[in-house]
């Protein structure tokens, strides 16, 4: 497990065995590390930070990569554009970025070759959230409540998410998404108490209670070996684990 202490702007690395490195690397002071800890982790144990600020910040729009050892390129590819705060990687390799300031996803290869504008959502969208399933096809959940599929070639369509999503969910608030291997997208719905998960299945089904939560979720993310979802609640200092194979998943929380 990889995290980002905000504070110092250094990595923590955690083992499957539980000992943690909380100086596991660090990032240049220079940069103005996202809060929201967007990173990826690769194949190799690669990690890629991405790294946000605004001119009056003095930082800059790059992604740093670090190794499995821990040794830093602070500048691994530059953005150059406004803004990003959403990171994925796809199974060749490829990364994107959510762009939330100008409503585009950004596409770099494993090279560090950027395409800043790959793909561009409507404006007003501001792409937050993304996510990567293994046929080609990026996910972004907007600040306008929507939910956008994009297509190996970089055109992107609206999801319907459902009634739930536009009652639920506060304005100008994205809501946090994932996959599991059979392609099927959950989305985590912000309503205090009654928050929840939203599945839409691979086939468009959706099922608008999956998932009842006692708090807003802040991120999600699938564990495909153990068919669970993990849900944290900034609000609450708690994760959440749901049993994907159990038909009332409702109640696993």
């Amino acid at each position: 497990i990889y995290m980002l202490n905000d504070f110092n702007k250094k990595i923590i690395r955690v083992t499957s065995a539980g000992v943690l490195n909380s100086s596991f690397a660090s990032l240049p002071i220079d940069n103005y590390t996202s809060t929201r800890g967007a990173m990826v982790v690769d194949g190799s144990n690669s990690v890629f930070v991405l790294n946000t600020g605004e001119s009056g910040d003095g930082g800059s729009d790059v992604i740093s990569k670090i190794t499995s050892a821990g040794d830093v390129t602070s500048k691994w590819a530059d953005m150059a554009v406004p803004h990003p705060m959403g990171i994925t990687r796809d199974n060749s390799g490829n990364l994107f970025v959510a762009n939330t300031k100008n409503n585009t996803v950004s596409k770099i290869t494993s090279a560090g070759s950027v395409t800043a504008a790959w793909s561009s959502l409507p404006v007003g969208a501001h792409p937050l959230y993304i996510v990567a399933d293994h046929l080609g096809n990026v996910f972004t959940s907007n600040r306008n409540n929507t939910v956008s599929k994009i297509n190996s070639s970089g055109t992107a369509t609206a999801i319907a998410v459902g009634p739930a999503y536009t009652t639920y969910t506060s304005g100008n608030q994205a809501s946090p998404i994932a996959l599991d291997q059979n392609g099927n997208l959950y989305v985590g719905i912000r309503n205090g108490t009654s928050s929840k998960i939203v599945k839409i299945a691979a086939g468009g089904t959706t099922t608008a209670d999956f998932a009842n939560l006692a708090s807003d979720p802040e991120w999600i993310a699938v564990d495909v070996t153990r068919n669970s979802l993990y849900v944290a609640r900034k609000a609450a200092k708690r994760i959440s684990k749901v049993d994907l194979t159990n038909s009332n998943a409702g109640t696993n929380t």
